[in-house]
């Protein structure tokens, strides 16, 4: 039925959740919501839809704390389609009329929900003639009058209908009116017009937005740091990828580096609760932490040094900001600083894990100095592309994505640490470990490519009971310098009374006899500080071809071959260690005496390669440099074999006591993660409360609240 009519849909004056209340507020500008349907009120990937899915990672989050088969299909539905941003109906129109013609797109439409209440959005993409469906998305959640008239629908396992469209009733369309017809009723923007419609609640309400949809123009030529990721799994889909297979408890799919490398994930070797670790922050430094960086490197690439390109490219710096921040902190500044579900929420936790802080003190609601640095460098940079400065915007860029790093680095210290000196090797920090080394590793693999392979090895691959933390850290603390951070940037692990450092967990560079803080630094860096074991022209031999030790550089000796190649020894690597103090003493006992052939055929040129730094003269005679060298790697394989075999007893201790460390206190465990006691049982039995007669919102709202501290902790 088509009638005519002279009402018009009420412009709703959208304004930012936000506005002078939230952890941006004097910081960085939060732009307006969208002002009314009608104009241009739906746009993909807006602020305030992509700050949204904060709603979706704790819906997620809550199903996964049920830690069952069920509760991952139910946190998937979530992840996959959607909850809380960019929701939308599908209409269907049997009319002919309607059918027959077509509808431009931003067209208004109105009606009313279940319960009569008055609902508007916008049919952003119009119809073509010949459709009978009409997709119309719904306004944002500040328009709906808060989150007690919502359509939250799409995945969620507990759907909330009260700001649906009815199943069925009629729909008001603004439709333009260019030549008014004598005797109808018209406006100077359009005029209304009325068709029926039904459609399916449940299976027809979708978002456009979710958190696997969350990606930036992912299409060659890559952004740089996106490339990187490529480089190191080989598809430009790895997040999703390696989410779903944690999702359903596989190995990734083929993942290989650009050397041909294997770097899957295998997440059938994790229990339920160590795939729930892994997906909880594999969503937020994997799947978050890229967006964020790809939409400040696309803002710059848009940007032509005019401001003509400048609402393109704010746009996208805006839902980095977004996505770095989370509609919870922009709306309201937390009293607590663990509240919140992105990576804003992450720093402000490890700002007082990792002393990096203003103070020690672990109360308060301060923002975390490397917050703050990234929010400021987040306005800087959106002032730079207003203005049409774009290598001004460019560097800011960089900057917010080597500070974001410092997060990443911190992750893998965390869990390192439980896993070895804490021995604390459950699901939960398994977990936690295989989702931050997937993050950071594509970015040490560009540093360097053995230190990435020999992590990928100790903390995904191979059984990570055997994890050194001194190894991991001093690995890591090798590429500071490449990845743009610092020791300082860092910082060092707490002990949970916070009054200093856990033991040979401070910053880098540091060491205990100046604090009295427990502040120590690891024997591996000591080492590496003190200066190469094997100085500038060692000489080499191996299968008769002769070669000398030319430079030292990133923690690696490189070796020249008399045949031009050129070869890496990883100093942290015990095998590579083993390999060049064997080839060492070969060519100490061939023909050269001990000189080696390519030191007496270098023509005067200095013992090291000029395109390499050179990192200072090494002390003494070549003679007594070798004879030292050789006493050292006597003792270091001695040392090394030693260990060995002391590891061996310390690990069946460890067994012993781990399992006795289970059956005294499994919770304890968990000493990273807020208490959530009491949550499985409650989830459960919701389930099985609405299993047969639905899902309840109040239930989902429960839910939580009642896991409202299971967050980025």
């Amino acid at each position: 039925m088509l009638r005519i009519a002279s009402s018009l849909l009420a412009a709703a004056s959208l304004t930012s959740a936000a506005s002078g209340a939230g952890v941006l507020d004097g910081i960085y500008q939060i732009p307006s919501t969208t002002p009314s349907a009608g104009s241009n009120s739906y746009r993909h990937l807006r602020f305030d839809s992509v700050a949204a899915l904060d709603g979706d990672q704790r819906t997620v989050l809550a199903r996964l704390a049920a830690e069952s088969t069920a509760s991952m299909a139910f946190a998937r539905s979530v992840f996959e389609l959607g909850a809380f941003s960019e929701s939308y109906a599908q209409l269907t129109f049997e009319d002919d009329r309607f059918v027959m013609g077509s509808i431009p797109s931003n067209t208004p439409v109105s009606g009313v929900t279940l319960e009569g209440i008055a609902i508007e959005g916008v049919a952003f993409s119009g119809k073509a003639a010949g459709d009978n469906t009409l997709i119309v998305h719904y306004p944002a959640m500040e328009a709906a009058g808060g989150s007690g008239n919502l359509c939250r629908v799409g995945g969620n396992p507990s759907p909330i209908t009260t700001g649906c469209f009815s199943p069925t009733g009629t729909a008001t369309l603004i439709l333009p009116n260019p030549n008014p017809t004598p005797g109808l009723l018209d406006t100077d923007s359009g005029m209304a017009v009325y068709y029926d419609y039904s459609y399916d609640l449940l299976l027809h309400n979708s978002n456009a937005l979710s958190l696997a949809k969350l990606q930036g123009d992912r299409k060659a030529p890559y952004q740089t740091t996106l490339q990187k990721y490529i480089n190191f799994y080989g598809s430009p889909d790895y997040d999703n990828e390696w989410i779903r297979a944690g999702f359903e408890g596989r190995a990734t799919p083929g993942f290989a580096n650009d050397m041909q490398q294997a770097t899957d994930s295998d997440f059938s070797k994790l229990d339920l609760e160590g795939r729930h670790a892994a997906l909880k922050w594999g969503m937020v430094v994997l799947k978050v932490w890229i967006f964020v960086v790809e939409s400040i490197e696309e803002a710059v690439s848009k940007c032509d040094g005019t401001m003509s390109a400048s609402e393109t490219s704010i746009d996208g710096w805006d839902r980095a900001v977004a996505a770095y921040t989370g509609s919870g902190p922009i709306a309201s500044a937390p009293t607590n600083p663990d509240e919140g579900y992105f990576l804003y929420s992450l720093v402000e936790t490890d700002c007082r894990d990792f002393g990096t802080c203003s103070t020690f003190s672990t109360v308060g609601t301060s923002m975390a100095p490397l917050n703050r640095d990234i929010f400021e460098a987040f306005s800087s940079g959106r002032d730079a592309l207003m203005s049409g400065d774009c290598l001004a915007a460019g560097q800011h860029s960089k900057s917010i994505s080597r500070k974001m790093t410092i997060p990443l680095v911190q992750g893998i210290l965390r869990n390192a640490h439980a896993l070895d000196l804490q021995e604390i090797q459950d699901g939960w920090v398994r977990g936690q470990v295989a989702a931050y080394a997937s993050a950071i590793l594509p970015l040490i693999h560009e540093c360097s490519s053995g230190t990435a392979y020999t992590l990928l090895e100790d903390l995904i691959r191979r059984d990570i009971a055997g994890t050194s933390f001194e190894v991991v850290k001093d690995s890591l603390e090798r590429t500071y310098t490449c990845l743009g951070i610092t020791c300082e940037d860092v910082g060092g692990l707490l002990t949970v009374n916070k009054n200093g450092y856990e033991p040979g967990a401070g910053p880098c560079g540091k060491n205990s006899s100046g604090g009295g803080n427990g502040v120590t630094v690891s024997p591996a860096v000591s080492g590496v500080l003190s200066g190469p074991r094997f100085p500038n022209g060692t000489p080499v031999r191996d299968d008769g071809l002769d070669g000398q030790v030319i430079n030292y550089k990133d923690g690696a000796y490189v070796v020249r071959w008399d045949d031009g190649t050129i070869e890496e020894f990883d100093s942290h690597y015990s095998e590579d260690m083993q390999k060049l103090g064997k080839l060492s003493d070969l060519s100490s006992s061939g023909n050269n005496n001990g000189m080696g052939a390519s030191t007496s055929t270098s023509t005067g040129s200095p013992p090291w390669d000029p395109a390499y730094p050179n990192p200072g003269p090494s002390t003494g005679s070549s003679s007594n440099n070798k004879v030292a060298d050789s006493k050292a790697i006597f003792q270091q394989e001695y040392q090394e074999q030693l260990i060995f075999g002391i590891s061996i007893g310390a690990v069946v201790a460890a067994a012993l006591a781990a399992v006795a460390y289970f059956l005294v206190d499994r919770k304890r465990s968990k000493r990273y993660e807020t208490d959530t006691h009491g949550v499985d049982q409650e989830i459960a039995r919701m389930q099985n409360a609405t299993k047969d007669d639905g899902d309840d919102p109040v239930d989902e709202i429960h839910i939580l609240e009642m896991t409202s501290d299971a967050q980025i902790v």
